[in-house]
């Protein structure tokens, strides 16, 4: 029973690693994302007033 306990919590700490890495990358993505909106410039001077 120990066996197989063991075996298990090794499968869950390989899956919990493997998610929490894909969780960093797409936090990584996510903030590129918005480094790029912000650096391309969606500006506010296409409108002509703050009524466009």
């Amino acid at each position: 029973m120990r066996k197989l306990l063991a075996g298990s919590n090794a499968q869950i700490d390989k899956q919990v690693t493997q998610l929490n890495k894909l969780n960093h990358r797409s936090q990584d993505i996510l903030g590129i994302m918005q480094l790029l909106i912000v650096e391309g410039g969606f500006g506010v001077s296409t409108f002509s007033d703050i009524y466009h």
